[in-house]
Protein backbone atom coordinates (compact mmCIF):
# COMPACT_ATOMS: atom_id res chain seq x y z
CA UNK A 1 0.00 0.00 0.00
CA UNK A 2 2.78 2.34 1.19
CA UNK A 3 4.65 1.94 -2.37
CA UNK A 4 1.51 2.12 -4.38
CA UNK A 5 0.66 5.65 -2.59
CA UNK A 6 4.19 6.85 -3.74
CA UNK A 7 4.19 5.84 -7.31
CA UNK A 8 0.63 8.00 -6.93
CA UNK A 9 2.42 10.72 -5.55
CA UNK A 10 5.31 10.72 -7.83
CA UNK A 11 3.37 10.14 -11.15
CA UNK A 12 1.28 13.26 -10.19
CA UNK A 13 4.12 15.28 -9.00
CA UNK A 14 4.71 16.97 -12.43
CA UNK A 15 1.24 17.60 -12.97
CA UNK A 16 1.22 19.63 -9.66
CA UNK A 17 4.05 21.32 -10.74
CA UNK A 18 3.13 22.75 -13.70
CA UNK A 19 -0.21 23.52 -11.61
CA UNK A 20 2.13 25.58 -9.50
CA UNK A 21 3.46 27.53 -12.49
CA UNK A 22 -0.20 28.57 -13.80
CA UNK A 23 1.10 32.27 -14.62
CA UNK A 24 -1.18 35.66 -14.04
CA UNK A 25 -3.10 37.45 -16.41
CA UNK A 26 -0.38 40.34 -15.82
CA UNK A 27 2.27 37.88 -17.04
CA UNK A 28 0.71 36.41 -19.72
CA UNK A 29 -0.24 39.94 -21.19
CA UNK A 30 3.48 41.47 -20.52
CA UNK A 31 4.86 38.86 -22.44
CA UNK A 32 2.81 39.23 -25.57
CA UNK A 33 3.19 42.72 -25.35
CA UNK A 34 7.02 42.06 -25.08
CA UNK A 35 6.81 39.86 -28.02
CA UNK A 36 4.04 42.02 -29.99
CA UNK A 37 6.81 45.06 -29.80
CA UNK A 38 9.62 43.36 -30.34
CA UNK A 39 8.69 44.28 -33.99
CA UNK A 40 9.03 47.73 -33.09
CA UNK A 41 12.38 48.60 -32.47
CA UNK A 42 12.30 52.33 -32.99
CA UNK A 43 9.74 52.02 -29.38
CA UNK A 44 12.61 52.69 -27.45
CA UNK A 45 13.60 54.31 -24.38
CA UNK A 46 17.41 56.85 -24.84
CA UNK A 47 19.78 56.56 -22.46
CA UNK A 48 21.76 59.86 -23.72
CA UNK A 49 24.05 60.02 -26.75
CA UNK A 50 23.50 56.88 -28.70
CA UNK A 51 21.78 54.31 -26.75
CA UNK A 52 18.20 53.24 -25.92
CA UNK A 53 16.67 50.07 -24.60
CA UNK A 54 13.66 49.16 -26.23
CA UNK A 55 10.34 48.99 -24.31
CA UNK A 56 9.70 45.57 -25.59
CA UNK A 57 12.74 44.31 -23.43
CA UNK A 58 11.72 46.26 -20.52
CA UNK A 59 7.99 44.51 -20.71
CA UNK A 60 9.95 41.32 -21.25
CA UNK A 61 11.83 41.46 -17.97
CA UNK A 62 8.76 41.93 -16.15
CA UNK A 63 7.07 39.37 -17.54
CA UNK A 64 10.01 37.34 -16.09
CA UNK A 65 9.79 38.55 -13.10
CA UNK A 66 6.25 38.42 -12.24
CA UNK A 67 5.78 35.51 -14.16
CA UNK A 68 5.90 31.47 -13.74
CA UNK A 69 9.14 30.37 -11.38
CA UNK A 70 10.89 27.69 -13.51
CA UNK A 71 14.18 27.33 -11.40
CA UNK A 72 16.08 26.63 -14.99
CA UNK A 73 14.60 29.21 -17.39
CA UNK A 74 15.15 31.43 -14.19
CA UNK A 75 19.25 30.27 -14.15
CA UNK A 76 19.39 30.44 -17.73
CA UNK A 77 18.06 34.61 -18.01
CA UNK A 78 20.63 35.07 -14.92
CA UNK A 79 23.45 34.05 -17.07
CA UNK A 80 22.49 35.59 -19.96
CA UNK A 81 22.17 38.76 -18.42
CA UNK A 82 24.57 38.82 -15.79
CA UNK A 83 27.90 37.00 -17.56
CA UNK A 84 28.48 40.32 -19.98
CA UNK A 85 28.14 42.53 -16.78
CA UNK A 86 30.39 40.69 -14.92
CA UNK A 87 33.02 40.47 -17.80
CA UNK A 88 32.64 44.18 -17.55
CA UNK A 89 33.00 44.72 -13.94
CA UNK A 90 36.08 42.27 -14.28
CA UNK A 91 37.93 44.30 -17.15
CA UNK A 92 36.75 47.67 -14.81
CA UNK A 93 38.05 46.64 -11.49
CA UNK A 94 41.30 44.74 -12.64
CA UNK A 95 42.63 46.33 -15.87
CA UNK A 96 41.39 49.79 -15.79
CA UNK A 97 39.06 49.65 -18.39
CA UNK A 98 36.53 52.64 -18.42
CA UNK A 99 32.97 51.72 -17.76
CA UNK A 100 30.26 53.26 -19.57
CA UNK A 101 27.16 52.81 -17.55
CA UNK A 102 25.05 53.14 -20.46
CA UNK A 103 26.44 50.72 -22.54
CA UNK A 104 26.02 48.33 -20.02
CA UNK A 105 22.39 48.83 -19.70
CA UNK A 106 21.87 47.90 -23.16
CA UNK A 107 22.31 44.58 -22.55
CA UNK A 108 19.00 44.64 -20.81
CA UNK A 109 18.08 44.67 -24.44
CA UNK A 110 18.87 41.11 -25.20
CA UNK A 111 18.68 39.77 -21.44
CA UNK A 112 14.55 40.97 -21.89
CA UNK A 113 14.23 39.47 -25.14
CA UNK A 114 15.51 36.13 -24.44
CA UNK A 115 13.28 36.53 -21.30
CA UNK A 116 10.25 37.57 -23.14
CA UNK A 117 10.68 34.39 -25.70
CA UNK A 118 11.02 31.88 -22.74
CA UNK A 119 7.91 33.51 -20.49
CA UNK A 120 5.96 33.96 -23.38
CA UNK A 121 5.88 30.15 -24.08
CA UNK A 122 5.19 29.58 -20.16
CA UNK A 123 2.54 31.79 -20.44
CA UNK A 124 0.69 31.14 -23.58
CA UNK A 125 1.73 28.02 -25.01
CA UNK A 126 0.42 27.46 -28.66
CA UNK A 127 -1.41 30.99 -28.84
CA UNK A 128 2.01 32.52 -28.91
CA UNK A 129 2.54 30.91 -32.57
CA UNK A 130 -0.75 32.29 -33.59
CA UNK A 131 0.61 35.66 -32.15
CA UNK A 132 3.53 35.48 -34.14
CA UNK A 133 1.81 34.48 -37.70
CA UNK A 134 -0.55 37.47 -37.08
CA UNK A 135 2.86 40.03 -36.57
CA UNK A 136 4.84 38.11 -38.54
CA UNK A 137 1.84 38.54 -41.37
CA UNK A 138 1.33 42.58 -41.05
CA UNK A 139 4.92 42.95 -41.22
CA UNK A 140 4.97 41.55 -44.75
CA UNK A 141 1.59 43.53 -45.13
CA UNK A 142 3.53 47.11 -44.63
CA UNK A 143 6.67 45.88 -46.48
CA UNK A 144 4.91 44.89 -49.62
CA UNK A 145 2.94 48.58 -49.13
CA UNK A 146 6.89 50.11 -48.23
CA UNK A 147 8.32 48.14 -51.65
CA UNK A 148 5.68 50.54 -53.91
CA UNK A 149 5.99 53.33 -52.24
CA UNK A 150 10.04 53.76 -52.74
CA UNK A 151 8.84 53.35 -56.54
CA UNK A 152 6.32 56.24 -56.43
CA UNK A 153 9.05 58.07 -54.84
CA UNK A 154 8.07 58.04 -50.77
CA UNK A 155 8.99 56.66 -47.71
CA UNK A 156 5.52 55.92 -45.60
CA UNK A 157 5.86 57.55 -42.07
CA UNK A 158 9.41 58.19 -42.59
CA UNK A 159 9.16 61.10 -38.99
CA UNK A 160 8.55 57.46 -36.86
CA UNK A 161 12.25 56.09 -37.71
CA UNK A 162 14.15 57.87 -34.68
CA UNK A 163 15.81 56.30 -32.23
CA UNK A 164 19.19 56.39 -30.90
CA UNK A 165 21.36 53.73 -32.14
CA UNK A 166 19.77 53.92 -35.42
CA UNK A 167 20.78 55.78 -38.55
CA UNK A 168 18.62 58.29 -39.63
CA UNK A 169 15.93 56.97 -42.22
CA UNK A 170 14.48 60.79 -42.78
CA UNK A 171 18.59 61.60 -43.34
CA UNK A 172 19.37 58.82 -45.80
CA UNK A 173 15.95 59.59 -47.70
CA UNK A 174 17.37 60.56 -51.07
CA UNK A 175 19.61 57.38 -51.03
CA UNK A 176 16.94 54.48 -50.19
CA UNK A 177 14.88 56.07 -52.96
CA UNK A 178 16.97 56.23 -55.81
CA UNK A 179 19.04 53.58 -55.32
CA UNK A 180 18.34 50.95 -52.45
CA UNK A 181 15.03 50.77 -52.91
CA UNK A 182 14.50 47.58 -50.26
CA UNK A 183 11.42 47.50 -47.80
CA UNK A 184 12.31 47.05 -44.49
CA UNK A 185 8.82 47.61 -42.93
CA UNK A 186 9.07 49.04 -39.25
CA UNK A 187 12.81 48.09 -39.05
CA UNK A 188 16.33 50.02 -39.08
CA UNK A 189 17.01 48.43 -42.66
CA UNK A 190 16.13 45.31 -44.95
CA UNK A 191 18.49 43.07 -43.34
CA UNK A 192 17.24 43.72 -39.83
CA UNK A 193 13.87 42.72 -40.98
CA UNK A 194 14.60 40.05 -42.85
CA UNK A 195 16.63 38.48 -40.63
CA UNK A 196 13.63 39.14 -37.65
CA UNK A 197 11.13 37.50 -39.57
CA UNK A 198 13.08 34.49 -40.59
CA UNK A 199 13.55 33.60 -37.00
CA UNK A 200 10.24 34.41 -36.04
CA UNK A 201 8.61 32.16 -38.89
CA UNK A 202 11.29 29.71 -37.35
CA UNK A 203 9.71 30.32 -33.47
CA UNK A 204 6.13 30.31 -35.08
CA UNK A 205 6.79 26.83 -36.84
CA UNK A 206 8.70 25.61 -33.36
CA UNK A 207 5.84 25.80 -31.14
CA UNK A 208 3.11 25.18 -33.36
CA UNK A 209 4.48 21.83 -34.42
CA UNK A 210 5.97 21.36 -30.09
CA UNK A 211 2.45 21.73 -29.37
CA UNK A 212 1.07 19.06 -31.61
CA UNK A 213 -0.06 20.40 -34.66
CA UNK A 214 1.31 18.97 -37.81
CA UNK A 215 -1.17 21.42 -39.78
CA UNK A 216 -0.47 25.21 -39.61
CA UNK A 217 -3.59 27.49 -39.26
CA UNK A 218 -4.53 29.64 -42.16
CA UNK A 219 -2.68 32.66 -40.57
CA UNK A 220 0.12 30.66 -39.74
CA UNK A 221 0.11 29.58 -43.33
CA UNK A 222 -0.05 32.86 -44.58
CA UNK A 223 2.37 33.88 -42.54
CA UNK A 224 5.18 31.41 -44.01
CA UNK A 225 4.27 32.82 -47.73
CA UNK A 226 4.03 36.32 -47.36
CA UNK A 227 6.81 36.44 -44.89
CA UNK A 228 9.16 34.49 -47.49
CA UNK A 229 7.84 36.96 -50.20
CA UNK A 230 9.25 40.05 -48.31
CA UNK A 231 12.19 38.32 -47.09
CA UNK A 232 12.67 38.14 -50.90
CA UNK A 233 12.19 41.47 -51.85
CA UNK A 234 14.67 42.98 -48.84
CA UNK A 235 17.30 41.08 -50.95
CA UNK A 236 19.37 40.38 -47.88
CA UNK A 237 22.31 38.21 -47.97
CA UNK A 238 20.40 36.20 -44.79
CA UNK A 239 17.28 35.29 -47.55
CA UNK A 240 19.99 32.70 -48.49
CA UNK A 241 19.92 31.04 -46.29
CA UNK A 242 16.83 32.11 -44.38
CA UNK A 243 14.47 30.98 -47.19
CA UNK A 244 16.54 27.19 -47.03
CA UNK A 245 16.02 27.21 -43.04
CA UNK A 246 12.25 28.01 -43.45
CA UNK A 247 11.42 25.35 -46.38
CA UNK A 248 13.82 22.89 -44.57
CA UNK A 249 11.85 23.27 -41.62
CA UNK A 250 8.12 22.81 -42.44
CA UNK A 251 9.62 19.61 -44.41
CA UNK A 252 11.34 18.38 -40.98
CA UNK A 253 7.96 19.33 -39.37
CA UNK A 254 5.07 18.64 -41.66
CA UNK A 255 2.95 15.48 -41.43
CA UNK A 256 4.04 12.43 -43.09
CA UNK A 257 1.84 12.28 -45.64
CA UNK A 258 2.70 11.97 -49.06
CA UNK A 259 0.80 15.43 -50.24
CA UNK A 260 2.51 17.10 -46.88
CA UNK A 261 5.94 16.03 -48.39
CA UNK A 262 5.34 16.87 -51.78
CA UNK A 263 4.24 20.22 -50.90
CA UNK A 264 7.21 20.89 -48.67
CA UNK A 265 9.91 19.96 -51.19
CA UNK A 266 8.46 22.25 -53.64
CA UNK A 267 8.02 24.68 -50.88
CA UNK A 268 12.09 24.32 -50.69
CA UNK A 269 12.25 24.16 -54.83
CA UNK A 270 11.03 27.48 -54.53
CA UNK A 271 13.15 28.67 -51.42
CA UNK A 272 16.01 28.07 -53.69
CA UNK A 273 14.51 29.98 -56.91
CA UNK A 274 14.32 32.65 -54.42
CA UNK A 275 17.52 32.37 -52.94
CA UNK A 276 18.78 32.53 -56.13
CA UNK A 277 17.40 35.62 -57.47
CA UNK A 278 18.52 37.64 -54.67
CA UNK A 279 22.25 36.43 -55.13
CA UNK A 280 22.31 37.81 -59.02
CA UNK A 281 19.87 40.90 -57.75
CA UNK A 282 22.76 42.05 -54.76
CA UNK A 283 25.77 40.73 -56.89
CA UNK A 284 24.94 43.06 -59.95
CA UNK A 285 24.71 46.50 -57.85
CA UNK A 286 28.08 48.17 -56.82
CA UNK A 287 27.70 48.46 -53.32
CA UNK A 288 27.86 44.78 -52.42
CA UNK A 289 28.02 44.86 -49.05
CA UNK A 290 28.78 40.97 -48.16
CA UNK A 291 32.58 41.01 -48.49
CA UNK A 292 32.86 44.15 -46.17
CA UNK A 293 30.40 42.48 -43.34
CA UNK A 294 32.59 39.21 -43.36
CA UNK A 295 36.27 41.75 -43.52
CA UNK A 296 35.00 43.49 -40.52
CA UNK A 297 34.37 40.59 -38.49
CA UNK A 298 37.79 39.53 -39.06
CA UNK A 299 39.40 42.34 -38.43
CA UNK A 300 37.35 42.85 -35.30
CA UNK A 301 38.34 39.23 -34.64
CA UNK A 302 42.32 39.83 -35.20
CA UNK A 303 41.75 42.67 -33.18
CA UNK A 304 40.06 40.45 -30.21
CA UNK A 305 42.78 37.94 -30.53
CA UNK A 306 45.87 40.21 -30.37
CA UNK A 307 46.18 40.74 -26.62
CA UNK A 308 45.48 37.90 -23.91
CA UNK A 309 43.39 40.18 -21.91
CA UNK A 310 40.74 41.42 -24.02
CA UNK A 311 40.91 37.31 -25.44
CA UNK A 312 39.47 35.78 -21.79
CA UNK A 313 37.93 39.27 -20.67
CA UNK A 314 36.78 41.01 -23.69
CA UNK A 315 37.10 45.06 -24.67
CA UNK A 316 34.12 45.77 -21.98
CA UNK A 317 30.81 47.21 -23.34
CA UNK A 318 30.96 49.47 -26.25
CA UNK A 319 35.02 48.63 -26.14
CA UNK A 320 35.00 47.68 -30.02
CA UNK A 321 33.24 50.19 -31.32
CA UNK A 322 35.56 52.89 -29.30
CA UNK A 323 38.00 50.74 -30.70
CA UNK A 324 37.04 51.09 -34.36
CA UNK A 325 36.48 55.15 -33.49
CA UNK A 326 39.93 55.50 -32.20
CA UNK A 327 41.75 54.00 -35.62
CA UNK A 328 43.02 50.70 -32.68
CA UNK A 329 41.47 47.74 -35.28
CA UNK A 330 43.77 47.73 -38.21
CA UNK A 331 41.88 47.39 -41.28
CA UNK A 332 44.33 48.69 -43.50
CA UNK A 333 45.34 44.91 -44.77
CA UNK A 334 41.20 44.98 -46.13
CA UNK A 335 39.96 45.99 -49.41
CA UNK A 336 36.47 47.26 -48.47
CA UNK A 337 33.86 48.58 -50.57
CA UNK A 338 32.76 50.99 -47.67
CA UNK A 339 35.03 50.78 -44.41
CA UNK A 340 33.03 49.99 -41.70
CA UNK A 341 32.61 51.94 -38.73
CA UNK A 342 32.05 48.80 -36.46
CA UNK A 343 31.82 44.82 -36.77
CA UNK A 344 28.73 44.18 -38.77
CA UNK A 345 27.91 40.87 -36.38
CA UNK A 346 25.65 40.56 -33.46
CA UNK A 347 27.25 37.88 -32.27
CA UNK A 348 30.63 38.24 -32.54
CA UNK A 349 29.95 41.72 -30.60
CA UNK A 350 28.72 40.06 -27.91
CA UNK A 351 31.90 37.57 -27.98
CA UNK A 352 34.62 40.25 -28.86
CA UNK A 353 33.26 42.61 -26.07
CA UNK A 354 32.59 40.22 -23.29
CA UNK A 355 35.83 37.78 -24.19
CA UNK A 356 36.18 34.08 -24.45
CA UNK A 357 34.88 32.99 -20.64
CA UNK A 358 31.93 35.46 -20.26
CA UNK A 359 30.42 36.24 -23.93
CA UNK A 360 31.99 32.11 -25.50
CA UNK A 361 29.71 31.02 -22.60
CA UNK A 362 26.57 33.41 -23.10
CA UNK A 363 26.91 32.30 -27.11
CA UNK A 364 27.12 28.23 -26.13
CA UNK A 365 23.76 28.50 -24.12
CA UNK A 366 22.27 29.95 -26.62
CA UNK A 367 23.08 27.55 -29.35
CA UNK A 368 22.93 24.91 -26.84
CA UNK A 369 18.84 25.81 -26.50
CA UNK A 370 18.33 26.39 -30.15
CA UNK A 371 20.19 22.95 -30.91
CA UNK A 372 17.84 21.48 -28.23
CA UNK A 373 14.84 22.56 -28.93
CA UNK A 374 14.90 22.47 -32.65
CA UNK A 375 15.37 18.31 -31.86
CA UNK A 376 12.08 18.13 -29.71
CA UNK A 377 10.85 18.45 -33.09
CA UNK A 378 13.71 16.76 -35.41
CA UNK A 379 16.45 16.65 -35.98
CA UNK A 380 16.44 18.61 -39.29
CA UNK A 381 14.78 21.04 -37.36
CA UNK A 382 17.40 21.72 -35.59
CA UNK A 383 19.91 22.22 -38.46
CA UNK A 384 17.86 24.57 -39.83
CA UNK A 385 16.72 26.40 -36.88
CA UNK A 386 20.42 26.93 -35.68
CA UNK A 387 21.49 27.74 -39.49
CA UNK A 388 19.54 30.66 -39.52
CA UNK A 389 20.70 31.72 -36.40
CA UNK A 390 24.36 31.96 -36.62
CA UNK A 391 23.73 33.58 -40.27
CA UNK A 392 21.38 36.28 -38.91
CA UNK A 393 23.06 36.84 -35.62
CA UNK A 394 26.43 36.45 -37.11
CA UNK A 395 27.08 37.55 -40.61
CA UNK A 396 23.82 39.36 -41.27
CA UNK A 397 22.74 41.85 -38.18
CA UNK A 398 25.09 44.39 -36.63
CA UNK A 399 21.99 45.61 -33.86
CA UNK A 400 22.30 43.88 -30.57
CA UNK A 401 18.17 45.35 -30.68
CA UNK A 402 17.41 43.08 -33.22
CA UNK A 403 15.18 40.91 -30.51
CA UNK A 404 14.95 37.80 -32.51
CA UNK A 405 18.43 36.95 -31.88
CA UNK A 406 17.70 36.24 -28.81
CA UNK A 407 14.17 35.66 -28.38
CA UNK A 408 14.41 32.74 -30.72
CA UNK A 409 16.78 30.85 -28.24
CA UNK A 410 14.28 32.21 -25.07
CA UNK A 411 11.49 30.25 -26.91
CA UNK A 412 13.28 27.47 -27.03
CA UNK A 413 14.43 27.58 -23.69
CA UNK A 414 10.68 28.02 -22.72
CA UNK A 415 9.72 24.99 -24.68
CA UNK A 416 12.38 23.11 -23.37
CA UNK A 417 10.90 24.26 -20.03
CA UNK A 418 7.55 22.65 -20.67
CA UNK A 419 8.80 19.74 -22.18
CA UNK A 420 10.92 19.00 -19.18
CA UNK A 421 8.12 20.32 -16.47
CA UNK A 422 5.59 18.05 -18.25
CA UNK A 423 7.42 14.51 -17.20
CA UNK A 424 8.27 13.65 -20.74
CA UNK A 425 11.63 13.04 -20.32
Amino acid sequence: MTSLAASSRSATAPRRALETRRPSGLATASAAAAVTLSFLPYLAVPLGGSTSVSVSALLGLFAWVIGPRVPRVDLAVVLVGALPLLAMAITTLFFDTPLPPTAAVTWLGAAGAFAAGAVGVLCMRDKLASLLAWLVLLTSLFGFFQYFALRAGFIPFVELYRAPGYASVEANAPAILLYIRRPFAQFPEPSFMAGSLTLAVLAMLLIARYFGRTRLRRVEKAAVLAGAIVIVLSESGSAVAGLGAIAVALLASSARSIGAQIRAALLIVLAAAGAIWVIEQRSSILNFSWGDRMMSIIASAQFWASDIQTFLFGLGRGGLTAAYSSGRVDVSGFQFTQQPPDVFSAIGRVLFESGLFAGGAVLLILVLLIVRGGALVAPLFSVAMITAWLVVGGITISYESAAFIWLLPGVCMGVIAVRRGSGNE
